[in-house]
């Protein structure tokens, strides 16, 4: 975790691109070098009055206040060049088009003059940022309301790009993403966070506690391996096995549980290796114990307040 922490400060850095504060707009497209900002985008009505009118009912056209300069020029670049030459073509101006070879990085500076900050504020360095992620491949700024600028259903979106998951999330047990009653970004921050895998919290426990708060504890009796990391147990996406269990009981408990001299065995063996010797198992049913599901018993797995708890039976 040390090293991934230092990885992302040094990118932080030492990034060849420093986003945010002015964009060299002179950079993106060569010839509006030396443009200049007219400050009003009424002069962009005139030839692209159905835009603006798709543009008025958009978050960004609410939040134009707050842009540093007006509705269009703060995204397109100074516009003295193209109103003195409207008919150009391509426009002088700049444009996110893929016939105009922007690359992710030229894109994403635009976006980060603004959104530099909150969810956003760990982009530089992250693992969609270092595979030329451009903002505009997620979301599209000519719709509505802020959850609408998503251009699908992020799990929809995410799936894209990380489609082994569209088969992990039929499985049996599953998070309800396939349902849409949870959504990939409910447990990640895309746009970069500080832990790995790009999870939105310090820690992939703290992460899974916000929902299964039951589980946070502390407890009079820990389980070492659930206190680590809940994914030792389960996988968060989903599994064959019932509660996202990466293995099916006794085998998952034996990774660690083996060769047992105290209590029961945990291996295969017949009744005369159980507890109690023969006459006890043949009696009340010791067989009953070999390859059963260690939570029939340990039923507190996560963690035990009782007294006598410590092998987490009650």
């Amino acid at each position: 975790m040390k090293r991934y922490l230092f990885a992302m400060l040094f990118l932080a850095l030492w990034h060849p691109l420093a986003y945010g504060g002015e964009v060299d707009w002179a950079a993106l497209n060569p010839e509006i070098a030396n443009a200049i900002y007219v400050g009003s985008s009424e002069k962009c009505l005139e030839c692209h009055e159905e835009y603006m009118n798709v543009f008025k009912r958009t978050a960004h056209a609410r939040a134009s206040h707050t842009m540093k300069q007006n509705d269009c020029e703060s995204c397109h670049g100074p516009m003295s060049k193209h109103l003195d030459a409207p008919k150009r073509r391509p426009p002088l101006t700049v444009s996110f088009k893929k016939e105009r070879g922007l690359t992710a990085v030229q894109k994403n500076s635009v976006c980060l003059q603004c959104h530099e900050k909150g969810k956003v504020a760990m982009w530089m360095g992250s693992q969609h940022e270092k595979v030329n992620v451009a903002c505009a491949d997620c979301h599209n700024i000519q719709k509505g309301m802020p959850r609408d600028i998503i251009k699908q259903t992020n799990t929809d979106l995410c799936i894209k790009c990380h489609t082994q998951y569209r088969a992990v999330i039929q499985k049996s047990s599953h998070h309800p993403l396939r349902e849409g009653k949870l959504f990939c970004t409910d447990c990640h921050n895309p746009h970069g966070t500080m832990s790995e895998k790009l999870v939105s919290a310090n820690s992939v426990n703290e992460k899974c506690y916000e929902c299964h708060t039951e589980y946070r504890g502390p407890f009079l009796f820990e389980h070492p391996v659930v206190r680590e990391n809940c994914m030792n147990c389960h996988d968060p996406h989903a599994s064959n096995f019932n509660f996202l269990l990466r293995k099916k009981p006794p085998h998952l408990c034996q990774q660690c549980h083996v060769n047992v001299i105290q209590g029961h065995s945990t291996f295969l063996f017949d009744n005369n290796d159980l507890p109690g010797g023969a006459d006890f198992n043949n009696t009340f049913g010791g067989k009953r114990m070999v390859q059963k599901g260690c939570i029939n018993c340990h039923s507190q797995i996560h963690g035990s307040n009782h007294p006598a708890g410590a092998k987490f039976q009650r």
